[in-house]
């Protein structure tokens, strides 16, 4: 064998490692944020009004590209805005191209209480002021425990302006009826108020995508009809050991047409606390869905 052959398949070798690496390195990137928490930088505001409303918001890589729905994350009674900054979500949420947004509530962490909050009215057009003067355009909604006060009212009144809804064993399920539920969506606001009792959940389910996309080519008013078949996505989230308010609000939520459920084995009532891994790891999946 001529002298210089050994170092030449030497190099060779080497090259074929580093292209090798080179290849694995985006599959390692895109798995590792569901491994655990990311570093980030996290900003502190307040979105004016009364209530004023605290929050933090974790900066996007300016290299990512736009277009990836926005998030806006609510807490429930032993946590704030502080927590989802402690389990690194929001910094994950923003590495991985979302804007994310955590709020404090009224009366917790750095907002104010508020008394002006005591009706289902008032607590929707609450999450509807924050939303807009945050400027989030149809985010997803994460709702855990007390936060469904305020997130359940919205969606009911407001689901055409989410993306998606995440619910973690929220309180509350139990105010709205299975009717309602199965009425969220999007562009229901513009159906004439005779029309929707007409149309009852066993419609909902006779129609499939071949059906709708007949529908879909036929002339005005039939798409203000077929708006009411785009319900918001929801992700309906609680640990197994939570026996109590996860089974119960799943009850009441299974009746949201478009639902899929993830239940995370060995976690409680918080179970974004008790296996952040998993909980991260099933709302970048939901969320990559909606892309």
């Amino acid at each position: 064998m001529p002298r210089g052959r050994p170092a030449l398949l030497a190099v060779g070798a080497l090259l074929l490692c580093v292209l090798l690496l080179l290849l694995l390195l985006p599959a390692a990137r895109r798995r590792a944020p569901a491994r655990g928490p990311a570093n980030g930088t996290v900003r502190a505001g307040v979105v004016p009004g009364d209530p004023a409303v605290a929050y933090r918001e974790a900066a996007v890589p300016r290299f990512l590209a736009p277009g990836r729905p926005d998030v806006l994350l609510l807490h429930g009674q032993a946590f704030t805005s502080h927590t989802w900054q402690a389990l690194g979500t929001l910094a994950l949420l923003a590495a991985e191209g979302h804007r994310a947004v955590a709020i404090d509530l009224p009366g917790y962490g750095d907002s104010p209480p508020a008394g002006s909050l005591s009706t289902q009215q008032g607590r929707a057009a609450f999450v509807r002021h924050v939303v807009q003067q945050l400027g989030l355009q149809r985010p997803v909604l994460v709702s855990p425990s007390m936060s469904g006060r305020f997130s359940l009212p919205f969606l009911v009144a407001h689901g055409e302006q989410l993306a998606g809804f995440v619910p973690i064993a929220p309180v509350g399920t139990r105010e709205y009826t299975a009717v309602q539920y199965q009425q969220v969506q999007v562009g229901a606001k513009r159906m004439p108020g005779a029309v929707l009792p007409a149309l009852d959940s066993a419609l909902l389910q006779r129609y499939r995508a071949d059906e709708l996309g007949r529908v879909g080519r036929l002339a005005s008013p039939v798409p203000d009809i077929l708006s009411l078949f785009f319900q918001t996505p929801t992700l309906i989230l609680y640990g197994d050991r939570d026996t109590g308010l996860g089974k119960q609000a799943l009850q009441s939520l299974q009746h949201l047409p478009r639902h899929r459920v993830v239940v995370l084995p060995g976690a409680g009532h918080a179970c974004y606390v008790d296996k952040p891994e998993d909980f991260h790891r099933a709302l970048l999946g939901f969320l990559g869905q909606l892309q």
